[in-house]
């Protein structure tokens, strides 16, 4: 996941000047925990994916689509410990990377 943050947050800086690397990564982190939340309560990948591919700017259907795969990639739980546990743990990772690429 690294390295892919690192090219969309890049060129998310340049389209989105003169916005912050929190506000960037703050966004980054409100996608990551709107899909994963989404996975946890059972929306199909088809319909994400059709979500992340509507938005308006290249650079955020890119990282949407993204975090919708990796967001499949991990399981769905039933208890609602378990859910909020890995929705905390997702979003908290995509903010990690995308706050690790723009401050290098």
């Amino acid at each position: 996941m690294k390295r892919f943050i690192v090219a969309v947050v890049g060129s998310f800086v340049l389209w989105a000047s003169p916005v912050s690397a929190w506000d960037v990564c703050k966004h980054v982190e409100e996608m990551a925990e709107n899909i994963m939340k989404n996975r946890q309560a059972g929306a199909s990948m088809s319909d994400m994916m059709e979500i992340a591919n509507s938005t308006e700017s290249e650079a955020t259907r890119t990282v949407a689509r993204h975090l919708v795969v990796k967001a499949y990639e991990m399981p769905r739980f039933s208890t609602e410990e378990h859910k909020r546990n890995i929705i905390i743990r997702f979003k908290n990772k995509a903010y990690l990377e995308c706050y690790k690429a723009l401050n290098k």
